[in-house]
């Protein structure tokens, strides 16, 4: 290192092992006098500042020279530095940001610490040690964040859905739209966990979300929120995990937007298309996804089977239609648990259960399903202190391209009385018209 320009009797670091710390130490180091006039520096301060020694030896914090700036880029005036506010005060200074200039133009930001020196007498002597870091790429990094999180900001405040910022478990921020989606102002909700506003029935769903949650996947839920009336209302929403900021801080990113239309709307269409009792398709929708598959045949043949209760009435006399209705429950339960996703099942009238078997291999392939099906329902069905013995009959055959529907029900209703007259709970099969031609 170039010469201090001070004299040994001066510096409070001397000769041996304390010049040698004081000149291998990474932070900036300078010595200043009462007057604010730099005695010494170390190559860490020099490097930071872009001086060289003799440059730094004599400058002062008063020097315009530094156009020493604060975070929000105010001026920083040189009698306001920590290290004139330590010799005015004799106290230390901790942490202080500021901007300086390079003879450069550069501007660097230095994270301050100043230490009076206990014992100066006049001007010469040392009177506080000036420590600094240069941190210009934190604060780079930082600005780059805020104008980030400004942008995330504006896009958020003026976006429909609902997002909010969780740390620690509470709500740090949360969008303006809060209000319209759900009723409450913003501030209600901040700093206090989300939870407060969660149905508890929801708690244990949204718990087997967690392990996801943690290892950085965004996870997608729906859950019911609170509003200022007492009322719940369904959202639905993403969650993801974000690190920001230097040191890492961690939230919870969560948007939610409300599906209480959404979900009324499609309760509408499913009880247009759907049998309120068993919860199976009813007739109208059955039939047109019959039609459907008629006039576009696929690769593969499709079944129908016809499936009536045995003497139903008879339940119904001895037992009630509360009976009859919880049958007709666990019957809808038991045959939609063994057939497949692809096929579809339709309560068609009062005691007749429809199933469209959709990809058989031939005939036989579908005549096994239904008696399959046949032994599944089999079970007897518990109701109150009776157990009851049901049983059905069914009747099988395959759909014949281009056919009329009514050909087709016709012929499968057919197959179903044969099996009653054969001595019911059994599965008889009927074939398509092509086959009964060849």
């Amino acid at each position: 290192m170039a010469q201090q320009g001070t004299s040994s009797t001066t510096a409070p670091v001397g000769t041996g092992l304390d010049l040698a710390a004081f000149n291998a130490m990474s932070e900036g180091i300078v010595v200043q006098s009462s007057d604010g006039s730099i005695l010494q520096s170390n190559p860490a301060a020099s490097h930071i500042l872009g001086l060289t020694p003799d440059e730094l030896t004599g400058r002062t914090s008063l020097d315009p020279r530094w156009r020493a700036v604060h975070e929000d880029g105010s001026p920083f005036p040189g009698d306001t530095h920590p290290a004139m506010v330590a010799l005015a005060t004799r106290q230390p200074q901790r942490g202080v940001v500021m901007g300086v200039h390079t003879p450069e133009g550069e501007l660097h930001w230095l994270l301050v610490n100043v230490d009076p020196i206990p014992g100066a007498v006049d001007e010469q002597d040392p009177s506080v040690i000036v420590s600094f870091t240069d941190i210009t790429e934190q604060m780079l990094l930082k600005a780059a964040l805020a104008e980030t999180e400004e942008r995330y900001r504006l896009i958020a405040e003026n976006s429909a859905d609902v997002i909010l910022r969780v740390i620690d478990g509470r709500v740090a921020w949360v969008s303006p739209s809060l209000t319209a989606v759900v009723g409450w102002d913003p501030e209600t909700w901040i700093g206090r966990p989300p939870t407060d506003f969660i149905n508890p029935d929801d708690f244990a769903a949204l718990e087997l979300d967690m392990p996801a949650l943690e290892a950085g996947l965004t996870v997608r839920t729906r859950a019911r929120i609170l509003d200022p009336t007492d009322s719940y209302h369904w959202v639905e929403g993403t969650a993801r995990r974000y690190s920001s900021g230097p040191q890492g801080e961690v939230s919870i990113l969560i948007a939610f937007r409300d599906i209480d239309a959404e979900l009324a709307a499609a309760e509408l269409e499913h009880r247009a298309s759907h049998d309120t009792l068993t919860g199976l398709l009813n007739r109208d929708e059955a039939t047109e996804r019959l039609t459907e598959i008629l006039d576009s045949p696929g690769t593969h043949p499709v079944a129908v089977a016809f499936c009536d209760v045995d003497d139903f009435k008879a339940i119904n006399d001895t037992y009630g239609h509360l009976a009859g209705d919880a049958v007709l429950q666990s019957l809808a339960d038991s045959i939609r648990a063994r057939v497949r996703d692809v096929d579809h099942v339709a309560r068609f009238g009062g005691d007749e259960i429809l199933v469209v078997l959709d990809g058989v291999r031939d005939l036989t392939d579908a005549e096994r399903i239904a008696d399959s099906v046949r032994r599944r329902v089999q079970a007897p069905i518990r109701y109150g202190h009776d157990l009851l013995d049901v049983t059905m009959s069914i009747g099988v055959t395959l759909v014949s391209p281009g056919e009329p529907i009514e050909a087709l029900l016709d012929r499968v209703d057919l197959a179903m009385y044969k099996a009653k007259r054969d001595g019911k709970n059994r599965v008889r099969a009927v074939p398509p018209p092509s086959v009964l031609l060849g």
